[in-house]
C-alpha cells in the first residue's frame, strides 16, 4: 500500500484519474471518499498494458465546510445536493452507479471541482442513466491517495 498526500498549494500535482471508473462515493468523518476499483483492468497505456499497476485507489478529500453535488439530467436540468445535509439523497441517486472521472479543476477560491459521467447497473450491465453527469465541489484542506 502506498499513500500520497496533497495540500492546497499542490493539488494540481495529483493524478487526474482521467477515464478511470469509480464505483463508490461517500462521506465519512468530514471526508468525501471516492473509491476506484479494478484499476489494473481499466485505462491502457500506449504500450497496451494497464496504465495503473495498482488494483484499487481510495481518495479521501478532507474538507472544511462545503461539499456540494450538482447532477445533470435530461437535456438541461440540474439538481443540487448538499452532501453534508442531504447525503441520503446523494446515495439514493448514485446507488449502483459507475462514476467515470473525466476532469478535476480548481476555482479562484481554491475549491476543487470533480467532474464525472454516470452509468447505472441494471441486470448486470451498465446503461445510460437519467442522471448522466455529476459535478462535486468542495473546499478541501488536504487530499490523500491510498493505492492498494
Amino acid at each position: 500500500m502506498k499513500e500520497e498526500r496533497y495540500f492546497k498549494n499542490d493539488f494540481m500535482n495529483m493524478d487526474s484519474m482521467h477515464d478511470s471508473y469509480a464505483n463508490e462515493a461517500k462521506i465519512e468523518n468530514g471526508c468525501l471518499i471516492i473509491i476506484y476499483d479494478k484499476l489494473d483492468e481499466g485505462v491502457l497505456a500506449p504500450d497496451g498494458n494497464p496504465y495503473y499497476k495498482n488494483k484499487k485507489l481510495t481518495i479521501k478529500y478532507n474538507f472544511e465546510t462545503d461539499c456540494e453535488a450538482k447532477f445533470y439530467y435530461n437535456k438541461n436540468k440540474v439538481i443540487y445536493v448538499d452532501l453534508i445535509d442531504n447525503i441520503d439523497l446523494f446515495i439514493k441517486i448514485t446507488k449502483n452507479c459507475l462514476f467515470r472521472s473525466y476532469k478535476y479543476s480548481l476555482d479562484c477560491f481554491g475549491e476543487i471541482i470533480l467532474d464525472f459521467s454516470l452509468r447505472k447497473l441494471i441486470n448486470g450491465k451498465y446503461h445510460n442513466y437519467k442522471y448522466w453527469g455529476l459535478e462535486i465541489r468542495l473546499d478541501a484542506i488536504d487530499i490523500t491517495y491510498i493505492w492498494e
